[in-house]
């Protein structure tokens, strides 16, 4: 039986917690304590193994298996939001050429299931305001350009055009779907470019230390996050 290895991020009171599972880079689970997060965690794994499956990785969604808190992060700012300063033990290991290819993979991946998803929506649904406290899907969509920005910035330095592609998704709501490939395929031509040393380099910026798999790890959570985000709003309407 597989045994996921998990990584927690929290307060020192343990209320908001995020659960990585990095053995599955991508998979995340999110509480408003830590005893939440662990509990959905379990479902937050099958969910992942399925789209996994779903786009051909040779998984096993049937296998039962278990999982173990290896390390929780409760020192530092922004704890409980994906990214804690200090970062986990993990994110500082070199990527290898084929995690680079699979990690890279699964990102397109997910690119193409949140452009599924929004493909044909009105812009009355675009803008529409949830009805309780959240975002419109135009501004989910336009922060996950931003952040991608910010994490491709953070860890491999200016990438040339990819701020005005960025920019270009918050402007005309009803060309979302355009804007948003066209940034989408400068990000990334930008990773399928990664050099041997871009994968081992450590970067600081402020309080955080940047890597690869880092930039990486957060690439795929996000993407993962927002993705489930979208799906639950529009079951919703």
């Amino acid at each position: 039986m597989i045994t996921y290895n998990l990584y927690l991020e929290s307060g020192p009171r343990q209320r908001k917690t995020m659960v990585h599972v990095l053995d599955m880079l991508g998979c995340v689970a999110t509480g408003s304590t830590t005893q939440d997060a662990l509990d959905v965690n379990p479902d937050a794994i099958k969910a992942y193994l399925s789209f996994l499956h779903r786009h051909g990785e040779p998984v096993d969604v049937a296998s039962p298996f278990s999982s173990q808190v290896v390390e929780h992060v409760m020192d530092g700012p922004w704890l409980g939001n994906g990214n804690p300063a200090g970062g986990f033990t993990p994110d500082f290991n070199p990527i290898t050429l084929s995690e680079q290819e699979r990690y890279l993979v699964r990102l397109i991946w997910l690119h193409a299931d949140i452009l599924t998803l929004i493909r044909g929506l009105s812009i009355e649904v675009l803008m529409a305001e949830p009805p309780v406290k959240g975002r419109t899907i135009h501004h989910i969509l336009t922060h996950l350009a931003e952040a991608e920005y910010a994490y491709l910035q953070a860890a491999l330095r200016k990438t040339p055009g990819m701020h005005a592609a960025m920019q270009a998704t918050k402007v005309h709501p009803e060309e979302i779907v355009r804007t948003l490939t066209g940034f989408w395929q400068v990000s990334t031509e930008r990773l399928q470019s990664l050099t041997p040393t871009e994968l081992e380099r450590q970067t600081q910026r402020g309080q955080v230390l940047w890597t690869a798999r880092r930039m990486y790890r957060r690439l795929l959570e996000h993407s993962w996050e927002h993705m489930q985000e979208i799906t639950l709003r529009l079951d919703s309407v």
